[in-house]
């Protein structure tokens, strides 16, 4: 059964990664592509007040609030796990979170500055793929990784992902509202972040660690 899951895992995998290559020569050959267009010329000239309320969320749920979170949330873990003395593999589970997440912002770092492409408000920064939409999905899905590790409570579990579904479609939205980004932008953040986070949980399931 580790064998199937292993090898599920890496199919699913390697699919998610191809999307993200295919999305990312879209991008590339169609900076200015029909579907941006149209989602973009959707928001033109939006409500004002529900703009500036979209804002005020984003200036609280920035790329470096969530690694921060994920440090406090792998800190608190650590500390609670240490103390009913749990073994030093279990402990260093917990990390699996935080280091998953500051992968992925080093990841998303690097192909923003790669592809360049130009936001569409021309702001500071370039855009795809999307470090809210990346860093959601890595936090969130590392998180529900190690609940269904440590519980054997589906509901709890299934709760929680469906919570985590539309926490993270709403920031992707914010930062399409907001202007931030295109909508491939963020398909793109989805996506890769979902690989990266898979991707860790091969590396670590191949060293017997998860």
């Amino acid at each position: 059964m580790e064998n199937y899951n292993k090898k599920h895992l890496l199919a699913i995998t390697v699919l998610m990664y191809t999307a993200f290559f295919l999305l990312t020569i879209y991008v590339l050959l169609n900076k200015k592509n029909g579907i941006d267009t149209y989602i973009e010329s959707c928001f033109y000239k939006s409500n004002d007040s529900v703009k500036h309320l979209f804002k005020i969320i984003d200036k609280f749920i920035s790329p470096m609030t969530i690694v921060s979170t994920s440090a406090i949330i792998s800190f608190i873990l650590f500390i609670k796990n240490y103390f009913r003395s749990k073994t030093r593999k279990e402990i260093e589970n917990i990390f699996f979170v935080f280091e998953n997440v500051f992968f992925a912002l080093v990841i998303n770092f690097i192909f923003k500055n790669l592809i360049k492409r130009i936001r569409p408000n021309n702001s500071e920064g370039f855009s795809y793929p999307s470090g809210h939409a990346m860093l959601v999905v890595s936090l969130l899905f590392s998180i529900y990784y190690i609940i269904i590790q440590s519980t054997k409570n589906r509901k709890i579990a299934y709760i929680y992902l469906l919570s985590s579904f539309a926490f993270s479609l709403f920031i992707g939205f914010t930062r399409i509202y907001l202007e931030k980004h295109y909508l491939t932008d963020v398909l793109g953040g989805y996506v890769l972040g979902y690989s990266v986070t898979l991707t860790f949980i091969l590396f670590k399931r191949s060293k017997n660690i998860l």
